[in-house]
């Protein structure tokens, strides 16, 4: 599968990764199923990882399509921190726009170049079984 996601929920993180070629149904399919995960608790953390993505598919319109959904998500909970990893510079680009769009909103996101950076400033060890490896 293009894009999955774990939970750990000793440390209330979620860790997503896309592999492969990532195009806007499955993406915006993605963030519908995270939405629903009761193993999730307020307040949050979520790690993503676009290191293995092929991002071809995607473009702005994806993007803003994204940071709706994102709307929808965020009436009446507590802030979130999403960290990306984002290596290359189309990733880089399109999770910039991303996090400028949902600025805000009850998400405080931040993009990376280096997992272990985007870690750090999530305040979490790698996780045991961590996807972003």
């Amino acid at each position: 599968m293009p894009l999955d996601h774990q939970v750990d929920e000793e440390e209330n993180v979620l860790v997503s990764r896309a592999t492969g070629v990532l195009d806007a149904a499955t993406l915006l399919s993605h963030m519908e199923n995270v939405r629903s995960e009761a193993r999730l608790r307020p307040g949050f953390r979520s790690f993503v990882d676009l290191s293995g993505a092929d991002l071809c598919q995607l473009d702005a319109n994806t993007v803003r399509r994204a940071a709706e959904v994102t709307r929808g998500f965020d009436r009446g909970q507590e802030p979130v921190r999403v960290a990306v990893l984002a290596p290359t510079d189309v990733a880089f680009g399109l999770a910039r726009m991303y996090a400028a769009l949902v600025e805000s909103l009850q998400r405080e996101v931040r993009v990376f170049r280096e997992a272990d950076a985007a870690r750090a400033w999530l305040g979490i060890a790698k996780p045991e079984g961590d996807l972003a490896g």
